[in-house]
C-alpha cells in the first residue's frame, strides 16, 4: 500500500516536468525565464520516500532547463537569456538543497528519537541485556545487567564477556564463539538454555540465557538476554520437597491403613479362634480325658506287656499331651494366661524343653555360652516358647543338620537364640511367621510361633527371627534380666 502511494508523486513530477519543458520550448521565447517553473517538480519530489530523490529531480529538471535554452527560438539579448537560465538553475538548486537538508534533518531527528526510545526500552527492561562483538567484547549493557552482576557500566563495557562466567564456561567461551564464526555450529545462539552466572562478589547464580545474532554492514553482533532464575529454582526445590513430604505422608498413611486393616484381620482371627478354642475345650477335652484314662488303665492292667505295646502306650500318651497342649495354647492365645513369675536358669529351661522335644539322631545339638544365666518370668511359658522353637528347628532339617542353642546377657536383657541349618524361610514369609493360622508345614495349624510371640510379650520380652533361604533360621528370645524393672 505504501509503495503505491509513492508512485503518484513520481508520475505527477514526470508529467509536470514534461509539460513545463513543452511550454518552455514551443511557447515561451528564450528571453523569458522559462526554467523557473521547474522548481515545482523539485517540490513534488519532496513527497518521494528517499531524500536523494530531491537531488535526482534537480538534476533532471536542470538538464531540461539547459535543453530548453538550446532548443528554444532566440529572442532578446543573449546575455539576458543566459542570465535567466542561470537564475532558474540557481533557484532549482537552492530549493533542492533546502529540501534535501530538511529531509536529512528530519531523518536524523527521527533516527535519534527511535534510538532514544529503543535505548529507553532496553535500559528499563527487567531482564539483563548485553551486546558483544565477534571477539566477545561487551559493547553495551543495560541497567538491569549492571544490577544483576554487580558491576558499573564502565566496568563491563570494553571487557570480555567471559568475566561474567564461572569455570568452566569462562575458559570455553572464546573457543565456542570462534568455532561458531568458523563453522556456524550453534550450541546456544538462537536456542537458549540454563547456565551459571558469576557476580562481581564471586558468587554464582542460575540464569537463563538466550542469544540472538545481528549483522550490521560488515560487523556481526550478538545480543544476550539474561534472566535470573534463582527464585524459580528455589520454588522448584520447595515443590520437590513438598512432593516428597506428600509422598512420605501418603506412604505413612497407607502404612497406617494397612496396619489398621491387619489389626482388624487379627481381631477377626482372634474372635474366630476364641469361638474355636471354647468349642474345642468343651467338645474335645472331655473325650481326650476319657482316652487318657483308658490308656492309663490299660497300662496298669498289662504290666507284663511286650516292648512294642509299651511303646504304643507311650506314643498315645505323648499324642494326648500334644492335643491337650494345643488346646491350652488356643485358650492362652485368645484369652491371655496368668503370669506365674519365678527365677530360674537358662540351663533349667533348656533342659526341660529338650526333654520334651523329640530330636532325631541326624540332628546334632550345640549348646554354647551363657547357660547359667538367671531368668525371671513364667517358667512354663518360657519353656513352651523354647519347645516350639526347638521343634520348628528340627522340622526344618528333615535330612539332618545342626541345632544351636545360645544364651547371653546384653545390658539388662537376656537373649536366648535357637538356630538351625535347615531350609530357611523365604523373605516374603518372614513378616507372616508370627501370624496365627499361618504355616509353611504340611502338618500343624500355625499357632506355635503366634503363641510363642504372645508369651514373649506377656513376659515383657520379644521374639525376633532372621533367616536366609538354603542356610538356616535363627530365632532370638529377648527377656528382661532379673534386676531390670518391668512395667
Amino acid at each position: 500500500m505504501r509503495r503505491k502511494t509513492h508512485v503518484w508523486p513520481f508520475i505527477a513530477g514526470v508529467l509536470l516536468a514534461a509539460a513545463i519543458f513543452v511550454v518552455d520550448v514551443l511557447v515561451l521565447p528564450s528571453g523569458v525565464a522559462g526554467g523557473v517553473p521547474y522548481v515545482a517538480v523539485v517540490l513534488v519530489a519532496l513527497w518521494l520516500p528517499r531524500q536523494q530523490h530531491v537531488l535526482y529531480a534537480a538534476i533532471g529538471v536542470s538538464a531540461l532547463n539547459i535543453l530548453g535554452y538550446l532548443w528554444s527560438d532566440p529572442a532578446g539579448l543573449p546575455w539576458m537569456v543566459l542570465a535567466n537560465r542561470l537564475l532558474a538553475l540557481f533557484v532549482i538548486w537552492v530549493t533542492a538543497t533546502v529540501g534535501y537538508l530538511r529531509r536529512q534533518t528530519e531523518a536524523t531527528t527521527h533516527m535519534r528519537d527511535r534510538e532514544a526510545r529503543l535505548s529507553a526500552v532496553v535500559d528499563t527492561a527487567v531482564d539483563a541485556i548485553i551486546t558483544i562483538d565477534e571477539r566477545g567484547t561487551v559493547e553495551a549493557v543495560n541497567h538491569a545487567g549492571c544490577q544483576l552482576f554487580g558491576y558499573g557500566t564502565d566496568e563491563i563495557i570494553g571487557q570480555n564477556v567471559r568475566m561474567l562466567m564461572p569455570h568452566p564456561y569462562h575458559d570455553e567461551h572464546d573457543g565456542y564463539l570462534a568455532n561458531y564464526l568458523r563453522s556456524g555450529e550453534r550450541k546456544i545462539i538462537g536456542i537458549g538454555r540454563e547456565v551459571t552466572g558469576l557476580r562481581k562478589d564471586r558468587t554464582t547464580f542460575p540464569m537463563h540465557l538466550a542469544v540472538s545474532e545481528v549483522t550490521l554492514q560488515d560487523r556481526r553482533l550478538f545480543t544476550g538476554i539474561v534472566r535470573d532464575i534463582s527464585e524459580l529454582k528455589r520454588v522448584e526445590q520447595e515443590l520437590r520437597q513438598l512432593n516428597e513430604e506428600l509422598e512420605d505422608r501418603v506412604r505413612q498413611r497407607t502404612s497406617e491403613l494397612k496396619d489398621a486393616q491387619d489389626a482388624l484381620v487379627r481381631k477377626e482371627k482372634l474372635a474366630v479362634l476364641g469361638q474355636l478354642a471354647g468349642g474345642i475345650a468343651h467338645e474335645i477335652r472331655n473325650p481326650l480325658g476319657i482316652i487318657k484314662n483308658a490308656v492309663y488303665f490299660l497300662e496298669q492292667t498289662s504290666p507284663q506287656s511286650d516292648e512294642d505295646t509299651q511303646d504304643a502306650f507311650a506314643e498315645l500318651g505323648r499324642s494326648l499331651t500334644t492335643c491337650d497342649r494345643i488346646i491350652g495354647e488356643l485358650l492362652d492365645y485368645t484369652r491371655g494366661p496368668e503370669l506365674k513369675m519365678s527365677l530360674f536358669t537358662l540351663d533349667e529351661a533348656i533342659d526341660r524343653s529338650m526333654s520334651l522335644a523329640r530330636i532325631p539322631d541326624s540332628v546334632q545339638v550345640e549348646r554354647l555360652r551363657g547357660q547359667g544365666d538367671m531368668c525371671r518370668g513364667d517358667r512354663d511359658q518360657i519353656e513352651r516358647i523354647l519347645l516350639n522353637l526347638i521343634q520348628n528347628a528340627v522340622q526344618a532339617m528333615p535330612d539332618g543338620g545342626t541345632l544351636t542353642l545360645d544364651g547371653s546377657q546384653e545390658d539388662d536383657r537376656i537373649v536366648i537364640s535357637v538356630g538351625d541349618t535347615g531350609v530357611g524361610i523365604a523373605a516374603e514369609n518372614l513378616d507372616n511367621v508370627f501370624e496365627p493360622l499361618f504355616t509353611r508345614k504340611a502338618k500343624g495349624i500355625g499357632l506355635g510361633l503366634a503363641v510363642s510371640k504372645r508369651y514373649a510379650e506377656i513376659n515383657h520380652g520379644r521374639l525376633d527371627v532372621e533367616s536366609e533361604p538354603g542356610k538356616g533360621t535363627t530365632f532370638r528370645l529377648t527377656l528382661p534380666s532379673p534386676d531390670a524393672e518391668t512395667s
